[in-house]
């Protein structure tokens, strides 16, 4: 079964089209019944895109300012859309660098995920930890070196050695981990980190939102571009196919993959750049039965490989892609036309007790459906190198689903979020990448900072390193 949000291309990013099909999980397409009468008169803010970011923006609005009126417009016309359907729902730590901006939104963010987006609501959370598992003899040393940076910063680390990883994670394939000399370091377990339910974090933000009453509204509607005031005082529009929402404070821009390409569709002269610095990086989640025989992975896995897509961007690199991982220890570089894949292995048990498995990356722009069976067969193939029993093909996997998403790639390595140059009244929040689960408590929290006025409780640093610039 494959799942998805997909999307026409063209000069219109949230348009939606039929799905290749659905899955009974994911359940009826979900709509607000209200008549969305905020509209007529204007709401007071206006966010674009229905996501994991947009609704996190649109909950912490409707905290902080009582009052304010809040219409979220529904592009894809499901929940969750995106890259949030696709994804493992990772609450890490073990793969990040400390000290860098990235760092502290991800930490405040973690730490905010306890109880939110309401004490009590199950979002399929899950204190399993991560287990992050080097190839060979030289990145056994990295993950040493990244094992006491993380304790630097207050994080618990253990390195493993062959011995100790396969009494932690007996599933693993041991004839492999065999031939690690002894005292090598073949992995880095962070007990604290933990894993959550997307599509359930998901829902419940909406359900948070929802409980607003009349100051929320949850618009479907395709958005070609947004309106870009021309008189000195006004604010941005934004414009559907039928009709021409003026909100009264501004817009929030919070369309994932789609907001490079809606920026520069409404103001191509000043905007071009922007469809490069976000882009669409697809993405696949392979959802399986637990295979029989295989004994529970305890924690969510990860080759070290997969690290380098959250390495920091260095100033000198910023104007050309960061490289890949090829998923054999080597990198690759790549750019955004580039047909080439990035496969890295992850693996954890969901909150349904499936195993998923994933993961690739690839520059494919909007398109969800050509290739995807032998991403997924390639995907498979490097898992089969850590767990044994595996189908040996996509096509051979039964009671399968695989989930295709656009993560909203951002070419510096950091979301762009805040006001975006040159036009008051229009806040960016955008390029989380894979990160947009982990991230949205506090980047919803330095969205509001700015679009309220506030001081930016994540400190000047991390509030400038995120500031949309292009």
């Amino acid at each position: 079964m494959v799942t998805g949000a997909a999307l026409t291309g063209g000069p219109s990013p949230l348009r939606p089209r039929p799905m290749v099909r659905r899955s009974r999980a994911q359940g009826p397409r979900q709509r607000n019944p209200r008549t969305p009468t905020q509209c007529a008169t204007g709401p007071d803010i206006i966010v674009v895109g229905s996501g994991i970011t947009g609704l996190a923006i649109s909950l912490e609005l409707l905290r902080t300012a009582p009052g304010l009126t809040v219409t979220c417009l529904d592009g894809l016309g499901q929940l969750p859309g995106g890259a949030t359907g696709a994804g493992q729902g990772y609450l890490w730590l073990a793969h990040r660098t400390p000290g860098s901006p990235g760092w502290t939104l991800a930490q405040r963010s973690k730490e905010m995920w306890r109880g939110w987006p309401a004490p009590g609501v199950d979002v399929g959370w899950r204190g399993a930890g991560s287990t992050l598992l080097a190839a060979d003899a030289a990145g056994g040393v990295q993950l040493e070196r990244t094992a006491a940076a993380l304790a630097g910063a207050g994080v618990a680390a253990s390195v493993l050695g062959a011995r100790e990883l396969a009494a932690v994670e007996p599933a693993l394939a041991h004839d492999r981990l065999a031939a690690w000399p002894t005292g090598g370091a073949a992995a880095l377990l962070v007990a604290g980190d933990e894993q959550v339910d997307g599509r359930a974090a998901a829902a419940a933000l909406r359900a948070a939102c929802l409980r607003h009453g009349r100051r929320f509204v949850l618009v479907p509607g395709r958005v070609p571009r947004l309106g870009i005031p021309g008189v000195k005082g006004s604010v941005p529009s934004v414009v559907l196919e039928d009709e021409e929402l003026r909100p009264r404070k501004g817009v929030v821009l919070a369309a994932g993959a789609w907001s490079g390409a809606l920026l520069e569709a409404s103001w191509p002269d000043a905007w071009a750049a922007w469809a490069g610095e976000l882009a669409p990086r697809r993405g696949l989640l392979l959802d399986l039965p637990w295979p029989r025989g295989l004994p529970t992975l305890h924690t969510g896995t990860m080759e070290m490989e997969y690290a380098r897509h959250y390495l920091p961007r260095p100033a000198a690199t910023l104007g050309t892609p960061f490289p890949q991982a090829g998923g054999a220890g080597a990198a690759a570089d790549r750019t955004l036309a580039s047909p080439a894949v990035s496969i890295s292995f992850t693996a954890t048990r969901g909150a349904a007790g499936r195993l998923l498995l994933g993961s690739s990356r690839e520059f494919a722009g909007f398109d969800l459906e050509a290739g995807v069976p032998a991403v997924a067969d390639a995907v498979l193939d490097r898992a089969r190198a850590f767990l044994p029993g595996l189908p040996g093909s996509w096509a051979a996997a039964r009671g399968a689903e695989l989930r295709v998403g656009l993560r909203p790639y951002a070419e510096r390595g950091l979301p762009h979020i805040g006001p975006v140059p040159g036009c008051p009244g229009l806040w960016l929040a955008a390029g989380h990448e894979g990160s947009g689960l982990l991230l949205a408590p506090a980047g919803a929290e330095l969205a509001c900072d700015h679009i309220l006025g506030r001081r930016p409780r994540l400190g000047a640093e991390v509030a400038q390193a995120c500031m949309p610039a292009c």
